[in-house]
């Protein structure tokens, strides 16, 4: 949310397509993207997708038309729906892998979802209801995939959990939770330099194989620092090479 000078409120709104790392952002300001379900779809017509990709997304995507159009587009989704979803049965399907680690998977069935006009979708729809093993909680998945398993498909969609751990980063961590400029413009370049530092902090991440993103941020600091130094000294007719030595004295 961003406050001009008049006090008036402006919305703005940040989505972006995560895939291991960011591949595609957007900024919305027009307050008719405030949900998920034009948000979501909009970025998703922008994002450079294969056949093989997978699309998975959260509950804020509920557009019955947007479900359809995955499927016309031939977009293999997975997502989650709430559990109070009015669906009908078309047909049920064995289960091979009735438990995940978390989960008991209960049913795996071919429905067609109601709107909220009572409409019934057309397209080919597979909802998958799971149970919590430990306090009971319902889950339903939906995806349009024919070949998932139904352990595949609740799997697929605790991985989107990633981005989730990604976005808190950013926002703790690099200091994205905050806007800096008041012009759509400024917006943009904060949040690209935001995602490229993001990206290459990932990118480190994994080549190090470390764990957690605050230990490679810290890392990767401690290292530019120490190329910023070398490079300092070489300029000034120094040899670069004695910084090592100094910084670790044996």
């Amino acid at each position: 949310m961003q406050i001009n000078k008049q006090g008036d409120k402006k919305f703005v709104k940040f989505s972006i397509a995560f895939s291991n790392i960011p591949i595609h952002s957007k900024i919305f300001t027009e307050q008719s993207f405030v949900s998920e379900d034009f948000a979501l779809k909009e970025l998703v017509k922008e994002c450079p997708l294969s056949a093989d990709n997978i699309l998975v997304f959260d509950r804020g995507l509920q557009a019955r038309a947007t479900f359809e159009e995955f499927n016309e587009n031939n977009l293999t989704f997975v997502t989650r729906l709430n559990n109070y979803t009015g669906f009908e049965t078309v047909k049920k399907f064995e289960i091979d892998e009735n438990q995940t680690e978390r989960l008991i998977l209960e049913q795996d069935l071919e429905v067609k979802l109601y709107d909220k006009r009572n409409k019934k979708t057309q397209k080919f729809l597979r909802l998958i209801i799971a149970k919590e093993k430990e306090d009971g909680e319902v889950f339903y998945f939906l995806t349009n995939s024919k070949t998932l398993t139904a352990k595949d498909v609740a799997e697929i969609y605790r991985q989107r959990w990633e981005i989730e751990v990604f976005f808190k980063f950013i926002k703790q961590n690099l200091n994205f939770s905050h806007l800096l400029s008041r012009n759509i413009n400024g917006v943009k370049v904060v949040m690209y330099m935001t995602l490229i530092t993001a990206i290459l902090l990932v990118v480190y991440k994994k080549l190090n194989e470390l764990k957690g993103y605050k230990i490679a941020k810290l890392k990767f600091a401690q290292e530019l620092e120490v190329l910023i130094i070398k490079d300092i000294v070489e300029k000034c007719g120094g040899d670069p090479n004695k910084v090592n030595t100094i910084l670790n004295p044996e």
